[in-house]
């Protein structure tokens, strides 16, 4: 029962595969070819996900997210540091924009902030918000704010706002709801009076004297715009919008007509970003980011390496620019030249915060090889692309790692066997040359559990085994692949009669050096289910696996979390389906 024989090399193999962004099923950037890039990853200290990204200079900027998150940077990205605004953590944040460096909102779904002093202080606002669905934030004046969403009660009700801060905190209402079919994303504003919103179903509205709705031509829900004043008068601002299923729209007369530029993807698009006419850069789902310097006639994509879903994006001029998204990424363009900075996370769970030896890791950065090359081969090379990673512990033994694949921006590999505890120093090495250089902190168990569509949540890589009265056994999948979402969505396990013994196999890593099967702890829908089984899965290198009894008291309940502890450490949250 240990081994899930031909389920567990599908799934384990389909795992690693999705991981890299130069897979065709890695989901929503399929088809598009990755080239070079010069986008490096940021340690944000956090991991939630991350939705809005402003800076007022090169070295000065914001970053806004869940949980009331946000984060402040004086150097660059260099290092963040986290504010509190006074703002209950239940509020996520949506967005962050500041006028200049002493002014700035930040605010969410019912949530406004405003900041006087670049940040020193923050007050917060009170009254009309309660009932409204933010998801972005578009300030005019120090005192006026323009706020598009949704309704609590009625979410496919579209609206905007303009409020004015009072000084006291309170906000006056100042603008009446705009009401359509599908709530607003995304606002941008390029004068007091002139401005646009996008949202579901294609909508696009503009703001001059009054509101007016304007002709998408797509049916795609919009989730970003960019608009710039035209040379002569308001009616010929230019701008972009983009939106699921690789949309891209483009507008030269203020939105009376909007074309469909060709993004080769067909990725979701969460945000667009201009410096000027002709430079500017998309990001979305998967951690695509295309960019154009002809104003969109032609896109290409960059490597951002990383699969994460990628939220904002911000440029502070055409080299230097900064996106942020899930779990707590924040990636910087214009890396200096030299030995770069290499990321190392799981490669189940995508967290950094600490790695277990013999675990399966990714490795994040720019350069590491010139090709990409996957294993073929057990033991595992140490070299591919003519790229290898050397594992320094904190004992001061350098050891090679063993390598599942390698690319120019990512490289799947083993911590070394024997790597012990404390924090060990990552060398991706090219020839003899050190091309990036990193740390990660060595714990005798990381666990994290691999995801069907490899991002660390959502259903879980997992079969169930079966033993049925007479004896017969079968291993039945627990997700299969949905074509029309182009993803993995979960398959309801039937628990049959109470007879059946019915066992759901996970699959992780970082759990094999667990001290005892008694810390292993493994919570279903609130309910616990016993632990027979974890350790080291036996067919793949760094691969673990846990069996769990699947209680009856499930049954029915439909989609359900799986929390997993292994000596009181958690790992991300998986979900199965139970019929």
């Amino acid at each position: 029962m240990r081994r899930a024989l031909l389920f567990s090399v599908l799934v384990f193999c389909l795992a690693l595969a999705a991981m890299s962004f130069t897979s065709p099923t890695s989901g929503r950037g399929a088809g598009i070819a990755q080239g070079s890039s010069t986008w490096g990853r940021q340690t944000s200290g956090t991991t939630n996900e991350l939705r809005s990204v402003h800076f007022v200079s090169e070295n000065e900027g914001w970053v806004a997210g869940a949980n009331a998150t946000l984060l402040r940077t004086t150097n660059g990205g260099a290092n963040w540091a986290a504010v509190n605004t006074g703002i209950d953590p239940a509020s996520g944040f949506n967005s962050v924009r500041f006028l200049d460096r002493s002014t700035g909102f930040v605010g969410g779904e019912r949530s406004l902030a405003r900041t006087l002093n670049a940040g020193a202080t923050w007050m917060v606002a009170t009254g009309f918000l309660s009932g409204d669905l933010h998801n972005s934030f578009f300030p005019v004046i120090n005192s006026d704010v323009w706020g598009a969403g949704g309704t609590a009660t009625s979410p496919s009700r579209g609206f905007i706002h303009r409020y004015r801060f009072n000084s006291d905190g309170s906000l006056a209402f100042i603008t009446a709801i705009f009401s359509g079919v599908g709530g607003y994303r995304d606002i941008h504003f390029i004068d007091f009076f002139n401005g646009w919103i996008v949202g579901a179903e294609g909508r696009i509205a503009r703001r001059s004297s009054d509101f007016r709705l304007q002709s998408s031509g797509t049916n795609q829900a919009l989730n970003g715009i960019q608009m710039f004043r035209g040379e002569f008068v308001v009616l010929d601002s230019y701008g972009w919008v983009v939106g699921d299923n690789g949309t891209i729209l483009k507008t030269t007369n203020g939105g009376d007509t909007w074309v469909a530029q060709t993004s080769g993807t067909t990725a979701n698009l969460l945000a667009v970003h201009f410096v000027n006419a002709n430079r500017g850069w998309v990001v979305g789902d998967g951690g695509v980011i295309l960019t154009t310097s002809n104003g969109g006639a032609t896109w290409t994509p960059e490597a951002s390496g990383v699969t994460t879903n990628l939220r904002r994006v911000f440029f502070v001029n055409e080299t230097t620019g900064f996106a942020v998204g899930d779990n707590g990424l924040i990636l910087k363009r214009g890396v200096p030249s030299g030995p770069t900075v290499v990321t190392t996370v799981s490669a189940a769970s995508f967290s950094g915060a600490e790695l277990a030896a013999e675990s399966i890791v990714a490795a994040f950065g720019q350069g590491f090889a010139t090709a990409t090359e996957v294993a073929t081969s057990v033991p595992l090379p140490t070299t591919l692309a003519g790229a290898s990673v050397r594992v320094r512990d904190s004992a001061g033994t350098e050891r090679a790692a063993p390598l599942f694949f390698v690319a120019p921006g990512q490289i799947n590999y083993q911590i070394p066997p024997g790597t012990v505890g404390g924090t060990s120093n990552i060398s991706v090495v090219r020839g003899e040359t050190v091309i990036a250089a990193g740390t990660a902190s060595i714990a005798t168990v990381a666990p994290g559990l691999f995801a069907a569509n490899a991002n660390g949540q959502g259903v879980a890589a997992a079969v169930v085994f079966r033993r049925r009265a007479d004896g017969s056994e079968s291993f039945e999948p627990v997700a299969q692949f949905d074509q029309a979402q182009n993803r993995f969505v979960a398959v309801p396990i039937d628990l049959g009669p109470e007879t059946d013994q019915v066992t759901l196999i996970l699959f992780g890593t970082g759990i094999r050096f667990r001290s005892a099967l008694s810390t292993v702890t493994c919570n279903i829908g609130g309910a616990s289910a016993p632990v027979s089984f974890a350790g080291a899965q036996g067919d793949f290198v760094g691969l673990d696996q846990v069996n769990v009894s699947l209680p009856r008291s499930l049954m029915g309940r439909g989609e359900v979390e799986i929390k997993f502890t292994v000596d009181g450490k958690e790992a991300n949250t998986g979900r199965v389906a139970i019929k």
